[in-house]
């Protein structure tokens, strides 16, 4: 495959295919927008509750977001793969694995939006005589809209990118295009789907369903109790552990590609966040390249640099290290802006300078949202590794991609499982260290300034 998709008489384009397809893009380009829209209605009519009761009674706080970070980190892969026996081939399929990754953003940018209101406001509230209820809506809700729909903005950019992997169980969207091109080793249809991607990223960054008929699904599946006791089986054979194919050595690949785009993202993205928010210019510029490039499809990304470096690794270098870059670029520059105006004239008051006032002020207390955005970006990186098998890599993805083809349910509950644990113990690991390195002062609560993810402002074109 890699031969002929090397093949330099293959152009880019294909202008008279492109021209013979245009209808067949447009088809397309809506089955795409229809699967994005449902996706982040239903999140957000799910989220929106959710985050509220979160919000206001505390002890739920952990385990909702903890909750919703288990669902982030199952690979797309294989929870369609678990979808099917229940719900087939089919829109509906689509629809629960996209809508699952809607709910963590979604429901942590409310929180931490309804949390990042000053308290002196809630006060002033409870002095003209306001009750919780009336509070929250009247006060609450309207400072905590900038984060809310940075939620709404990330979560929709970032599934019209999740909406191409829909097309590997046969479903609608521009991935069709990118899936075609990969099968046939054809440039165009990707191309294509990836510059249509890009183009309906555009106007989402810059803003403040139709009924199918379902194919029907596989039958005879196991009880969910085999299923289980394979996946046992599965664990407990020792060949899983031993060899290039053990589970160690995939962990091992798995860890190594995630952790060396991780950090290429940190080189490129945390620098030139913080300084912009430092200086507070071309901030708006960057958030809009930032979120553009949270919507070209990792997918499309690997088949495109397959043809540069062929069947390796540097694919998903290159796939995961952009898919990281955002979340970073985007929360390290919020992050450092916002850091109150009077504490900053406070700090230049007692003499500090720009390099002082940097590191001695503005990082500490950026730093919740500057960790936000890392683990963030980790968690999307480890669950999304798991596409490198698609272009020969190695990693965890191997276990799901290869059961998949095998029909061994097991195989793929065990690989999904694996990379879902793997990801869990990151964003342990790292909130961990947001505490440790968090003022002490700041650690019952985010910073006002915390809250917002994204700004509305910012984002305008």
């Amino acid at each position: 495959m890699a031969g002929a998709f090397l093949d330099a008489t293959d152009p880019w384009i294909r202008w008279d295919w492109f021209w013979r397809h245009v209808p067949d893009f447009e088809a397309r380009l809506v089955e795409h927008v229809e699967l994005t829209v449902i996706a982040v209605l239903v999140g957000f009519a799910i989220a929106a509750p959710i985050g509220v009761l979160a919000y206001r009674w505390r002890p739920l706080r952990d385990p909702v977001l903890a909750v919703g970070g288990i669902l982030y980190t199952i690979p797309s892969l294989a929870l369609f793969a678990f979808l099917i026996p229940f719900t087939g081939l089919t829109f509906l399929t689509s629809e629960i694995a996209l809508i699952s990754y809607t709910i963590l953003i979604l429901v942590r940018n409310l929180v931490v939006g309804l949390e990042g209101v000053p308290d002196d406001v809630r006060d002033a509230a409870r002095g003209m005589g306001y009750r919780p209820l009336a509070m929250l809506l009247r006060v609450e809700l309207p400072l905590a809209t900038p984060a809310i729909l940075a939620g709404v903005r990330i979560a929709t950019v970032t599934t019209i990118g999740l909406v191409t992997v829909t097309a590997l169980i046969g479903q609608g969207g521009l991935g069709q295009l990118i899936n075609y091109g990969l099968i046939e080793d054809f440039k165009t249809p990707v191309v294509v789907g990836t510059v249509l991607s890009i183009a309906l990223a555009l106007p989402t960054s810059a803003w403040p369903a139709s009924s199918r008929r379902s194919r029907p699904g596989r039958g005879h599946e196991p009880p969910e109790m085999d299923l289980l006791n394979a996946v046992v089986t599965w664990f407990s054979n020792p060949a899983h552990w031993q060899g290039p194919s053990g589970v160690p050595t995939r962990l091992l690949e798995h860890l190594e590609m995630s952790g060396v785009a991780i950090a290429a993202a940190m080189l490129i993205a945390l620098p030139i966040g913080i300084a912009l928010g430092h200086f507070g210019r071309l901030g708006n510029l960057a958030i809009n390249v930032s979120n553009v490039g949270r919507a070209i499809p990792s997918f499309a990304i690997l088949v495109l640099a397959l043809q540069v470096f062929g069947l390796n690794n540097y694919p998903a270098f290159v796939a995961l290290t952009l898919l990281a870059i955002p979340p970073m670029l985007t929360n390290s520059y919020i992050a450092v802006r916002d850091v109150d105006p009077e504490v900053k004239d406070a700090a230049r008051g007692m003499g500090m300078r720009d390099r002082r006032l940097l590191a001695g002020v503005e990082l500490p207390l950026a730093l919740p949202l500057i960790m936000a955005g890392i683990r963030t970006s980790s968690v999307q990186v480890i669950a999304t590794a798991t596409l490198a098998a698609l272009v020969a890599g190695g990693g965890l993805g191997r276990f799901i991609l290869d059961g998949l083809g095998q029909r061994d349910d097991a195989q793929v509950f065990a690989g999904a499982l694996l990379v879902a644990l793997l990801a869990i113990a990151v964003e342990l690991l790292l909130s961990g260290l947001e505490q440790f390195a968090t003022p002490g002062g700041m650690r019952r609560r985010p910073p006002v300034g915390a809250a917002v993810v994204e700004p509305g402002p910012a984002l305008a074109t």
